[in-house]
């Protein structure tokens, strides 16, 4: 399935905002190489004229200095020509509404960012910030974490040169192991098929979910032909179809969400219709 592209980019953003809020410690220790002692989370007021408020801010003290500072993330789909200006705009209200000194990291989720400025220099002002590329993030340090949110952003690194295949399969298979519960599992899976458009790997998770049989088909599965109770049979069936409508509302193509619920190719173009026509 080809997404839109604008849909794909806001996708993504939504994506690393909604997951790092549980893992916050993780993903900066992970991804940044920042170990804070202690962190809480912290906000701004943004004046309405604003364009957005930060993506994420905590008040942390770190190992080398015993006086609390404010670490401000943000989260860039694609190269952003301006952003200098935007994180020097944020230093600022950051600075005079907490009155402490402000790092600043810009996690760039794709491309190299050649044409990005990290810093501003003129003659009576310096300001930069530090510009993270997932391209350059260690994919086994976040695969090796065991943490879901972080083994889906290994998507987002550089595995070209290595066994990409074995990377993905690698993925799945601790996705598996750390997700039990089937309709969690479908969350991240969706979050992978949408992130790996980005790194032309959309067929490669596609095969390897199929080719792993990652989810029963509770149409052909033997124990459910064994005697299990009418019920019970139905209501998997039932939690089936709630699946596909979560990952079809969520962006996931019709043949993906075939692929992880079990479901017929039909069935889900059904499903899908009937989403289209409320």
């Amino acid at each position: 399935m080809r997404y839109n592209l604008e849909f794909c980019m806001g996708s993504v953003d939504h994506i690393f905002r909604e997951n790092v809020a549980p893992v916050f410690e993780a993903f900066v220790r992970e991804v940044l190489g920042v170990r804070p002692l202690s962190s809480e989370r912290v906000e701004l007021a943004q004046p309405r004229t604003s364009e957005r408020e930060p993506d994420y801010l905590r008040k942390v003290v770190l190992p080398d200095n015993p006086n609390p500072l404010i670490l401000h993330i943000e989260f860039e789909a694609r190269t952003n020509t301006l952003m200098h200006y935007r994180m020097f705009e944020y230093n600022a209200l950051l600075r005079r509404r907490f009155g402490l000194p402000v790092r600043q990291y810009v996690i760039l989720l794709t491309g190299k960012g050649e044409t990005m400025q990290t810093q501003i220099q003129e003659d009576d002002l310096f300001f930069r910030y530090n510009l993270v590329r997932m391209q350059e993030v260690d994919f086994n340090s976040l695969i090796e974490s065991g943490i879901p949110e972080l083994i889906v952003a290994a998507v987002l690194t550089d595995f070209e040169k290595k066994d990409a295949v074995g990377v993905i399969r690698r993925i799945l298979v601790t996705l598996r192991q750390r997700v039990p519960d089937e309709r969690e599992l479908q969350k991240y899976l969706t979050q992978l098929e949408i992130l790996s458009n980005f790194g032309k790997l959309n067929q490669n998770i596609l095969k390897e979910i199929n080719e792993m049989a990652f989810t029963y088909n509770l149409e052909t599965d033997g124990r459910y032909k064994q005697g299990m109770q009418k019920g019970m049979l139905e209501g998997k069936v039932s939690k089936q179809l709630q699946i596909a409508r979560d990952s079809l509302k969520n962006g996931g193509g019709i043949e993906f969400t075939a692929k992880i619920t079990g479901l017929s190719v039909k069935k889900v173009t059904e499903i899908k219709a009937e989403l289209d026509s409320e």
